[in-house]
């Protein structure tokens, strides 16, 4: 099975499931978190995660091509 293309292809991350239910519940969600946690809430690279999520459309430590916000923590 050869590689239909071996360049980078962006995804449309922004029309996918995953994308609108952090989109629209991302600061709830945090929000609840830190409520559970005493007011610590998640680690702060947990937050920039979804954040560069939203950015990007990547949920991970990698750089993506043209992606401002893409930079490896």
């Amino acid at each position: 099975m050869g590689r239909a293309s071996e360049r980078y292809q962006p995804r449309h991350a922004e029309a996918s499931v995953l994308h609108g239910v952090i989109r629209e519940h991302l600061d709830d969600f945090l929000r609840a978190a830190a409520d559970r946690a005493d007011g610590a809430g998640l680690r702060e690279f947990i937050a920039r995660e979804f954040r560069e999520f939203l950015t990007c459309g990547v949920l991970a430590p990698t750089a993506v091509p043209g992606c401002a916000a893409s930079v490896v923590h």
